[in-house]
């Protein structure tokens, strides 16, 4: 079957998430790419409360995530992040660009890995595959392996999975022995000996699956390139809100929580209460401004650099470039200058938003903000009508950034919504 291009059926209200989810997976059938979702299948696309995890061939892992694009731009999504987590898996979040509250996030591998070892083949994992409410589904026996491999592999607590596992396993006995042997050795046994003991016994079953099934050289050698490439393509994101309060970072960190595994709120100095003293003087200000230069710079190298690295959403409420925007809030005076040559020594964030009422109207903060977007690609400035939260218009211009980054990382065009 050709693989032809998805067209934009016209500009209009993006698919809501079940339509998404319907659009991708239905493309990725019609593409003739076999796939199967892995599990926590039984409500969907309906009820989707949590990751979809599905395996595709491992020929074809690129050419699904192509799919996913091409899926997304017919849908009106956006895919806002991408992190490939280990040699055969990649982790996608997609999100609805006028909505918020609609997002997918997508585990997509092709061997079951982790840990540095190659638990379960593709092959296996897509073996005798079954159709299931419009998508498919793994055989019981291969649903099973994943299961038991994936407790293990993850350190979870056995025992609830217990009865899933022994259901799985009455259903295609056979094979799910055939399976258990190759992935624990056949020296563990008969699963029917398992099922008759106690969940705790169960765990003596991890260092043995682990033992046999490291990684060979050709999987180390991928291993080492994926570590690299995520280095130095991270997925985290520091943010500046200048003129904000902390609140605003809380709000905007609740409509991003899909898009990152951790968020962290940095509050570099505070603002000056309303009944402090008059502002210092001219050497008193120039003197705090390095002192927060140099606050600003520890804070980077010490907390924010490898926060990036780790998939952390960084927001940093007040930013150095508040200095500039709001003097009066910090006792500081005569110290632009000052201010204008220590910030280009500071490692700028991937974005700087700052907030302006569309009724608002100030010179000498629009003369600061002029400066600001004249000498800064990272800043935007965010007009905000009555009618739209401040944490909102700043989601939008996050997701719209992320979008942008994910398709220079994947080379792909220019098609958003």
């Amino acid at each position: 079957m050709a693989d032809t291009p998805l067209k934009r059926d016209g500009i209009g209200a993006p698919l809501d998430t079940s339509g998404f989810f319907k659009l991708f997976f239905g493309e990725l059938e019609r593409r003739e790419i076999p796939c199967v979702i892995l599990h926590s299948y039984e409500q969907l696309p309906e009820n989707i409360a949590s990751d979809i995890d599905f395996a595709v061939p491992d020929a074809d892992v690129m050419k699904a995530r192509g799919v996913l694009a091409e899926a997304a731009a017919k849908a009106g999504w956006l895919i806002v992040q991408t992190l490939q987590y280990d040699i055969a898996s990649f982790y996608t979040v997609a999100v609805n660009p006028q909505q918020p509250e609609q997002f997918l996030k997508l585990d997509e591998c092709s061997h079951y890995t982790r840990n540095g070892c190659l638990f379960i083949r593709d092959e296996i994992l897509l073996a005798h595959r079954r159709a299931f409410n419009g998508f498919h589904v793994p055989s019981p026996s291969s649903e099973f392996i994943y299961t038991l491999a994936k407790v293990f592999a993850k350190g979870k607590e056995i025992a609830g999975y217990l009865p899933r596992l022994r259901e799985l396993w009455m259903q295609e006995p056979k094979r799910g022995e055939e399976l258990f042997h190759a992935v624990f050795g056949a020296e563990q046994g008969t699963l029917e000996a398992w099922f008759g003991r106690p969940a705790e016994l169960w765990k003596s079953l991890a260092k043995p699956m682990h033992d046999r099934n490291h990684y060979r050289w050709p999987q180390k050698i991928r291993e080492w390139r994926r570590r690299w490439q995520r280095g130095s393509e991270p997925t985290g994101l520091r943010v500046a809100i200048l003129g904000a309060d902390p609140q605003l970072a809380d709000e905007l960190g609740d409509l991003l929580l899909p898009c990152f595994r951790r968020q962290r709120v940095i509050e570099l100095f505070n603002a000056a209460a309303p009944d402090s003293p008059p502002g210092r003087g001219a050497v008193g200000s120039l003197l705090h401004v390095n002192g927060l230069f140099l606050k600003s710079l520890f804070s980077f190298w010490r907390k924010e650099w490898l926060a990036v690295r780790r998939s952390t959403l960084v927001m940093l409420v007040p930013y150095f470039d508040d200095l500039f925007l709001h003097p009066q809030r910090y006792r500081i005076c005569n110290s632009n200058g000052l201010i204008r040559l220590l910030r280009w020594f500071l490692p700028q964030p991937d974005l700087i938003l700052a907030f302006k009422n569309e009724n608002e109207s100030r010179a000498e903060k629009d003369s600061a903000l002029l400066h600001l977007l004249s000498n800064s690609p990272h800043f935007h400035l965010l007009v905000c009508p009555d009618s739209e939260l401040p944490a909102r218009a700043a989601w939008k211009e996050v997701v719209q950034f992320l979008a942008r980054r994910s398709r220079n990382r994947d080379r792909l065009p220019e098609n958003s919504p």
